[in-house]
This record gives structure tokens, sequence and C-alpha cells, in this order.
């Protein structure tokens, strides 16, 4: 009985003892964006926003930085403690060798993202330049006026030998949206790896939600509310094509202020009675913004902003405009 008893207790022990926690991956889209445009400088911003601004109507690739924006937002700290019991089954399952925990000193550095070679390194099976080299990771390459990206890997820690040299342990992405089950577990010299951290993918995350506010007031487009709501009566995927991604500023009658999504709205809603089609543009407004106190429905505004979102989908709120600032309220 006791035997039982024991067993029991065994059992449950194993059942209810927490799971070692995955290591977090890399952002590796916007890793590659931040990458890209990092060396930009104080360009940063404008150069992203521009480049998101012409792949905005690709629905697959803002579907996937939609998803990376929004694990990032809840991604939790993991801490070295977790990362070593991570490390730790790995050596079990015969993935690195068992050295790491017994000679020299593995660490994890919370808040790094992602890693990239800072020149062509060479990715090894074990932490040491004898080891077999299972491939080579590319770094960033600039031909002319275009750039390469490096490629990325998911950072899993670092290991400092006896001999005082430093490796970083990654899994090597040979493309962005590449399988779990396709990446490429290894070890780059820690003197070839730099890292991308997740304050580096919050400058890239603010810019693809807020692109209105990088790109160029040159870039700005003027038009009517009827003009741009016509193009969408007409045919939503011709609007979505013209105005998705772009600076407008639009002058004429509110008829509407609500508030949606905690934000004051602005909206312009126009009915086509030779089409029979009512279609409505809503432009978020920032509550601190100046103007805002001063507008009235019925009256004129002029407002400029960035047309997030032109839905193809349901008839009516055709236009999303985000980032808006008031330029008059007369």
């Amino acid at each position: 009985m006791k035997a039982k008893v024991s067993l029991l207790i065994i059992l449950a022990s194993v059942l209810l003892s927490p799971k070692a926690e995955a290591m977090p991956e890399a952002s590796a889209m916007l890793a590659d964006l931040y990458a890209t445009y990092s060396p930009s400088g104080a360009a940063f911003g404008e150069s992203l926003a521009s480049y998101l601004a012409g792949r905005s109507t690709n629905r697959s690739f803002s579907a996937g930085l939609e998803k990376e924006i929004s694990d990032m937002r809840s991604r939790k700290p993991f801490t070295q403690e977790s990362a070593l019991s991570e490390i730790k089954s790995m050596i079990k399952s015969e993935k690195i060798p068992s050295y790491i925990t017994e000679k020299g000193t593995y660490k994890y550095t919370a808040g790094i993202n992602a890693v990239i070679p800072s020149e062509n390194v060479r990715l090894r099976s074990q932490p040491n330049t004898s080891a077999r080299v299972i491939t080579t990771i590319k770094a960033g390459r600039k031909n002319g006026k275009s750039y390469t990206p490096p490629e990325i890997s998911d950072y899993l820690g670092e290991w400092t030998g006896p001999d005082g040299v430093r490796w970083v342990l990654v899994n090597y992405r040979p493309s962005l949206t590449i399988k779990a089950e396709e990446k490429k577990l290894g070890w780059v010299h820690g003197d070839y790896a730099r890292f991308i951290t997740d304050k580096d993918i919050m400058k890239a995350v603010e810019v693809a939600e807020h692109p209105g506010k990088y790109i160029k007031a040159g870039n700005v487009e003027a038009v009517s509310p009827e003009t741009l709501l016509r193009v969408y009566v007409g045919n939503p995927f011709k609007a979505e094509k013209q105005y998705k991604g772009k600076i407008v500023r639009l002058k004429g009658e509110i008829t509407g202020i609500k508030t949606e999504e905690g934000m004051p709205i602005v909206e312009f809603d126009t009915y086509f009675s030779d089409l029979n089609q009512r279609a409505i543009a809503v432009c978020f407004i920032p509550r601190n913004d100046p103007l805002l106190s001063d507008i009235e429905t019925g009256k004129n505004i002029t407002v400029q902003g960035y047309v997030e979102k032109v839905d193809t989908e349901l008839w009516n709120k055709a236009f999303r405009i985000t980032d808006c600032k008031i330029i008059s309220a007369k």
C-alpha cells in the first residue's frame, strides 16, 4: 500500500511540476525591418514608414506584421533561471553538449530579441572553432542604393568557455517565415554576433502603428471627402490601391463627432443618390489636439491623417484614417 501511495505522489509531482518554458523567438519580420532601416539613422522612421506604405495592400505581409506586433506586446520577461532550465533540457536531448553547464559560464540576457551577424559568420555545431560548420549566416549587404538585410536568428543565450572566448547559441532562420523544425541550432562566435533588442523592435512597432507621424508632409494628397468616398463606392478595391498607406488632407463638413476605441473620431458621411450608396470616412484624432474643442458637427474642418485601412468587406465605414491632425476648424 505504501509503495502505491509513493508511486502516486511521484506521478503527481511529475504531472504538476511546471514545464520548462520555451525561450522567446525572434520577432523576425520586425527585426528584419529594424536591421534594414536602422542604418538610415535620423531617417529611420521616415524610410520605414514609406516602405510600409508601399506594402500596405499586401494582406499576408500586413497580417504577419500585425501578429508579430501582438505577440511582442504580450511577450513576458524571460529569466536566466528559465533559460537554464531550457538549456538543461537541450543537453538531455543531446542537442547541445553537457559541458555548457559543467565548464565556463552560461548566461541569458533578458530583452535580446534577435541575433544578426556583423559579417558573414559560420554557424558551428559546438562552441569551438574546430567544430563542424553547419552553414554560413549572411550579414547585411549593400549594393549601390539597395540593401539586403542580415539573416535573422533566435537568441538562446551565451556561453563563455574556460579560455574566455564567448559564443552565442542561436536558432538560425534561413527565411523569415521558416517553420520551427526547419531552423538550424548552432553556435556563432561572439565577436561576430550583434543583438537586436526588444527596445529596438518597439521602435519599428511605433513606426508600423503610427506611420502617419513619419511620412513627409510633401507626400500629402489633398482630396475632398466626397471625392474620396465616391472612389470607394465605385470600387472599394480601387480605393484601397489608390489611397491605402497614403497621407490625405480632407476639407469638408463634419457629419459626426464620436468616440471609438477610446479616441475621438470625426466622421465624413456622404450619400450618393446616383449610386444609392452611403460611405463614411472615419478620422481618429488625439485627445490633446489643440483644435479638438473648436470643431462642431455641421461645420467645416480641414484634417490630415494616414489612411490605415480601406474596408473592402463591409460597405459603409469605408476609410479608417489614423494619426489625424486638425489643420483648420473653420
